[in-house]
């Protein structure tokens, strides 16, 4: 999943090479392309479908189709917005219509929030902090990066109620570091027939 990849509205395709792009999920409010959570799927595109984009929020949720069943994938950038709890609350009630689809749920993305006592690279404790902490403890999320990725701060989120989710934070691309997350499904296997 990549977010704020500030592709402008002079990139209509992306390709990179032993993916395809399943999901892309543009801004709305008339500030282009610029930043957009998107997915890239190795291999076929059969094997993660878009379930839906977000109406309200930059986020896009995925099925990956696995040999023991789906799972729900949630790309998100969540942009700064101190004290605004509006998109956390959408996300809460999206997943909510979305998780009998599948086995099990990982959400991705950089998502500007700030818990102390939770995110311990944080500033301060905001709202939509505390809002999304409260709904992921309620659920059973667990959140599994555990250093900073901007800066001194943890901004890039992994939240799973997957028991075996690995995640490792890598070099610096542009101001955030890359975070990687494993799970270990394997796809239905495609073959070619002529």
């Amino acid at each position: 999943c990549l977010n704020e990849t500030f592709l402008d509205q002079s990139v209509e395709q992306v390709n990179m090479e032993g993916y395809a792009v399943v999901a892309r999920r543009d801004r709305d409010n008339g500030q282009g392309l610029r930043r957009r959570p998107g997915s890239c799927s190795p291999g076929h595109r059969s094997e993660c479908t878009l379930v839906c984009s977000s109406p309200t929020a930059e986020r896009v949720w995925l099925l990956v189709h696995s040999d023991t069943g789906p799972f729900l994938v949630c790309a998100w950038y969540r942009p700064q917005s101190p004290g605004d709890a509006t998109s956390v609350v959408s996300f809460c009630q999206e997943w909510r219509s979305l998780r009998d689809q599948a086995l099990g749920t990982v959400v991705l993305g950089d998502l500007n929030v700030h818990q102390i006592q939770w995110l311990r690279h944080s500033l301060w404790d905001s709202p939509e902090g505390k809002a999304l902490e409260a709904f992921c403890t309620d659920i059973g999320f667990r959140q599994r990066v555990h250093e900073p990725t901007r800066g001194g701060n943890l901004l890039d989120l992994v939240l799973t109620d997957l028991p075996n989710v690995e995640c490792a934070v890598l070099p610096r691309i542009g101001d955030h570091r890359v975070v990687t997350a494993t799970l270990h499904l394997s796809v239905p296997k495609h073959q070619e027939r002529r």
